[in-house]
């Protein structure tokens, strides 16, 4: 878990930060722990600042557009879990991404979110009283920004929603922020690899190694755009596309002996 600790003097905010990421394997869908036994924390007790949370999902978007991706929206099911969760760490004191006992999966599914993808950047801000929101706000996001693990979820080009909560405790000295960036499992890629050759082929998609026989067709879930490549004698080939939704991938063996791999339309 990538932590990041910034020295202020006495008389400026401090930051803590933590980042998680949970994704399933190829094909498989990867059930969360079971739910947290903490309930969730009324709002009253730990106040939430929506003004700070939509100027983070803003500056992220910013974010996101300079490097050439889509923006993530808003997803309702994210927004509750990051603002029941920013809400029990202000209100408890406890800090970290199993502070409540449970875990970014956990508590999404518990708000209704299947993810396909799921990652959470957190932040602990103390020393912040009398901290203003836009204070808050250049804090948290710029400390994100310059961490490589919370940068990397933040730029993650296969996420396509968010959830974003910015809670005090009731002293008003320490503010906590949640960010969610999830792919739901509505949202996997579907696609099929035909073996139009003769004998049994080997493929790799992303980390793992497939067999094909010869006149089969597999279809393929996934969550993340990951390139195929073909394997000849355990060696991996230079031939390879990376699939998109809806894509048919068929592979042939020419009369020289050597495969190929194309998109049928």
């Amino acid at each position: 878990m990538p932590r990041t600790w910034i020295p202020r003097t006495s008389l400026l905010p401090c930051l803590i930060l933590a980042c998680a990421s949970c994704a399933p394997t190829p094909d498989r869908h990867i059930l969360p722990t079971a739910d947290p036994v903490v309930e969730p924390h009324a709002q009253e007790d730990a106040p939430a600042d929506t003004t700070a949370a939509r100027e983070i999902i803003d500056r992220n978007n910013t974010l996101r557009h300079e490097n050439g991706l889509r923006p993530v929206v808003v997803d309702q099911s994210l927004q509750r879990a990051a603002l029941d969760f920013a809400a029990f760490m202000a209100s408890s004191g406890r800090y970290g991404h199993e502070a409540d006992g449970g875990n970014p999966a956990a508590r999404a599914n518990r708000h209704g979110y299947d993810h396909c993808i799921l990652a959470e950047n957190i932040a602990y801000l103390f020393s912040a009283k009398g901290l203003g929101t836009e204070a808050v706000v250049e804090t948290a996001f710029q400390g994100w920004c310059d961490s490589p693990g919370h940068r990397k979820n933040m730029l993650d080009p296969d996420v396509t929603q968010t959830g974003v909560a910015v809670a005090r405790n009731r002293r008003g000295d320490a503010v906590y922020a949640v960010q969610l960036f999830g792919r739901p499992r509505s949202e996997r890629r579907r696609f099929q690899v035909r073996n139009g050759s003769d004998t049994t082929i080997h493929y790799r998609l992303g980390a793992e190694r497939y067999p094909l026989g010869p006149g089969v067709t597999r279809t393929h879930h996934v969550c993340r755009s990951e390139p195929l490549s073909l394997t000849e004698q355990g060696h991996q080939s230079d031939v390879a596309l990376t699939p998109g939704d809806g894509d048919r991938l068929a592979i042939f063996r020419l009369a020289s002996g050597s495969i190929q791999l194309k998109t049928e339309r």
